[in-house]
């Protein structure tokens, strides 16, 4: 009972080996190495950045260098110099500082003096910030030659984009705590153009607007009617005197957006089909007005752990690890509407689940108007401006609220045990840079492009030596 595998002696060779040609092993060996390589090539043009941030461990990757027709921008995970600030930080009443080293690269949140001195690192891109580009801005430049040609942004014309400030306001601040306070800076320069000193920076919209008391009208809010210097009054205060319907919130509360359904019962939220801030009703059509930063979230925990002087979340004593749990869906929590840090303990998105919070959360982000990263922050400048127009100025690349001891490196998460550490919020953050650089290809930014955009601050975008 032979088989075709039986059907030859032990010791003779196989009917089919002696009409193959035997392979020597030398050609073996080059055939082992060709595959090892072909391999490797494919996975680094197909890694994508979730999956590099995702299951890398959180590695810290090389410099990304985005090329242009004219120039390349620089990508840096955690911003491409990390300078020592001068003690104390802010900004001289001579006005806007013009110098490199006196104006950040990317405030790494907005802490005060009590945040803890932060471990320097080298300039390295993607890392323990956590701002890798996606797949098609690593291996070479060429999408993002072609969209910048395609869109008509290529380094070859000489005049700048237009952008469309109509695709953005009444704008929607969605200020998520420790991603960045100096970014309405940004959008108060937008909304108000020459009626805004052009040194003008600060770290609230809470603050007192010169709107002569005779041409003040009345202010309201959630439908109903607020002192004029009340805080949530700043959203009518600073319409007042921009002029028109610039924003339709823009207050100093780090308040969520509206929950996706009506029926959900929590304690606090905005419920869609009701009063939001200034607007008589809200609902998802709204989401292209939305402007926030999202920053890496051990980034932001520990940011916020400092904030409150350790040892304290929102003024309760508890431990870092206590803590953590509490706020790791801060970000993703504020996109579906639940305040940070929500009821407590793991309920993060009461009558709604997580597995659905993460979904609409993610839904979201992809429809909101604008997404900034806290990590590269004059990259978000720049393309702000190149999708809405508007004057970019050195005010707006400052940082109003660095502590006496605050570098620009990122914080040691080895320090607070959190260097595996996965959360909501992670598979948030890996959304939100998709959209972040996407966005950057879609409208053709690149070095030369934010030169041109910023004249007057374009050493921000000098690539690192």
């Amino acid at each position: 009972r032979s088989t075709p595998f039986r059907s030859y002696r032990a010791g003779q060779p196989s009917p089919t080996a002696t009409c193959m040609p035997q392979a020597r092993p030398l050609q073996l060996a080059f055939l082992f190495v060709a595959v090892c390589c072909g391999a490797l090539v494919f996975w680094n043009l197909q890694l994508h950045a979730a999956v590099v941030y995702r299951c890398g461990g959180h590695r810290e990757l090389a410099p990304v260098v985005v090329p242009g027709r004219g120039g390349a921008l620089a990508v840096a995970g955690n911003g491409s110099e990390e300078r020592e600030g001068p003690p104390g930080g802010g900004r001289s009443d001579a006005g806007v500082r013009s110098s490199r080293k006196e104006e950040h690269e990317g405030p790494p949140g907005d802490g005060h003096s009590d945040d803890r001195e932060r471990t320097k690192k080298p300039a390295r891109g993607g890392g323990e910030s956590g701002a890798p580009p996606p797949a098609a801005l690593v291996g070479g430049s060429q999408v993002a030659n072609e969209s910048a040609s395609a869109a008509g942004h290529g380094d070859d014309h000489d005049d700048i984009p237009p952008g469309k400030p109509e695709l953005i306001w009444p704008m929607i601040w969605l200020h998520v705590p420790k991603t960045g306070s100096s970014f309405l800076n940004v959008l108060v320069h937008h909304a108000c153009g020459k009626r805004l000193p052009e040194n003008y920076a600060n770290i609230s919209p809470n603050v007192p607007v010169p709107v002569p008391e005779e041409l003040r009208r009345p202010c309201t809010w959630m439908g109903q009617p607020v002192a004029w210097d009340h805080e949530l009054a700043s959203t009518c205060r600073w319409n007042q005197f921009c002029g028109g319907d610039k924003f339709a919130r823009f207050e100093a509360p780090h308040d969520p957006l509206w929950l996706p359904s009506a029926s959900i019962d929590i304690k606090q939220g905005y419920k869609p089909g009701v009063p939001f801030s200034v607007l008589p009703t809200v609902d998802d059509s709204y989401l292209s007005k939305v402007v926030s930063v999202f920053r890496e979230p051990r980034q932001r925990m520990i940011s916020q752990w400092n904030h409150f002087g350790g040892g304290k979340w929102m003024g309760k004593t508890t431990t870092f690890e206590r803590g953590a749990q509490r706020f790791s869906a801060c970000q993703t929590q504020m996109v579906v509407g639940y305040y940070c840090g929500g009821d407590g303990g793991n309920k993060h998105m009461p009558g709604l689940g997580e597995i659905n919070g993460r979904r609409i959360a993610a839904e979201r982000l992809k429809r909101l108007g604008f997404v900034g990263l806290t990590d590269q922050w004059p990259l978000t400048v720049c393309l702000f401006h190149a999708m809405f127009g508007g004057e970019c100025l050195p005010a707006e690349f400052l940082q109003k609220r660095r502590g006496k001891r605050r570098t620009y490196a990122v914080y040691n998460v080895s320090e607070y045990g959190l260097d595996r550490y996965d959360s909501m919020d992670t598979d948030f953050y890996v959304v939100a840079m998709e959209v972040f650089w996407g966005n950057v290809i879609k409208h053709g930014v690149t070095r030369r492009l934010c030169q041109r955009l910023c004249p007057r601050s374009a050493d921000q975008f000098e690539l690192a030596a």
